[in-house]
């Protein structure tokens, strides 16, 4: 299956950030036959909207895919669409997809849905879980509450055959000095994939994001593994992207050295 996880990040002026995280194993019964490349977070392109699945594998990657396609070439949403209409006008593309489905082999499955109206400190951050139950043949559809004042960093949810392991190690962040913040968040998720107690969850850590400008944000991702851009590796030798790398700990590093980025945050692991 796999390990899915939405997170706010949180200032002292309010929210500052929303993210999708998920491994990238894809398996066909046990881990046995599996593939570690296969994506499963996707940015919005221009628009400020973030997704990610779990679950099924075949219709949601391919609808997600399709919508956010769709949207860039103007087809289904506009700049003057709110967080709201946009999330409506998935849904019913999603609804009217699925209806086209004849005698498939269905799957439930989940996904999250990020995004923002506005920009600026005036902005606000929506996300959606959105699941399918092949037994209803129907969906479950709900608004997730992003801030609820409390100006801490906080998980918002987590699916997956892989959610226990994941929230195992939430635990043990949450009791260090790093509790209540992105890097905590991010680490636990990245700890649970390197110690394998989830069998159907691997592959490297995949990251989307949206920021209080702009729009939808890929993020790569370092370690000893090397780097990696949406499940998949990549050379660092011809990187040219502008794109955001993080590591294990979160921190902003040159995929080049693996080094901390010249103005950003050290981060640090509590001693256990």
């Amino acid at each position: 299956m796999t390990t899915l996880i939405l997170w706010t990040a949180v200032d002292s002026r309010g929210p500052s950030a929303i993210y999708v995280a998920s491994d990238s194993r894809i398996t066909w019964g046990t881990a046995h036959s599996r593939w570690d490349s296969g994506r499963k977070v996707f940015s919005g392109g221009k628009f400020p909207d973030i997704f990610g699945y779990a679950g099924d594998v075949l219709f949601p990657s391919l609808v997600i895919s399709q919508v956010t396609e769709l949207s860039e070439q103007g087809f289904l949403w506009q700049n003057s669409h709110d967080a709201e209409e946009r999330h409506a006008i998935f849904i019913d593309s999603m609804k009217n997809s699925i209806g086209r489905r004849h005698n498939s082999p269905d799957q439930d499955f989940h996904i999250f849905h990020g995004a923002r109206d506005g920009a600026g400190l005036s902005c606000t951050f929506k996300a959606w879980k959105t699941s399918y139950s092949v037994s209803k043949r129907e969906f479950i559809d709900r608004a997730i509450d992003v801030y609820v004042g409390d100006p801490r960093s906080r998980l918002l949810a987590a699916v997956g055959s892989g959610e226990d392991a994941f929230m195992n190690e939430i635990v043990q962040w949450q009791s260090s000095s790093q509790t209540n913040t992105s890097r905590a968040i991010y680490s636990a998720f990245c700890d649970a994939l390197h110690n394998k107690i989830d069998p159907l969850s691997g592959g490297s850590p995949q990251l989307v994001g949206l920021y209080r400008k702009a729009s939808a944000k890929v993020f790569g991702h370092v370690d000893g593994n090397g780097c990696h851009v949406l499940g998949l590796p990549v050379d660092p030798s011809a990187l040219s992207s502008e794109i955001e790398w993080r590591d294990r700990l979160f921190q902003r590093v040159c995929p080049h050295t693996g080094d901390i980025v010249p103005g950003a945050q050290r981060q640090f692991r509590d001693q256990r």
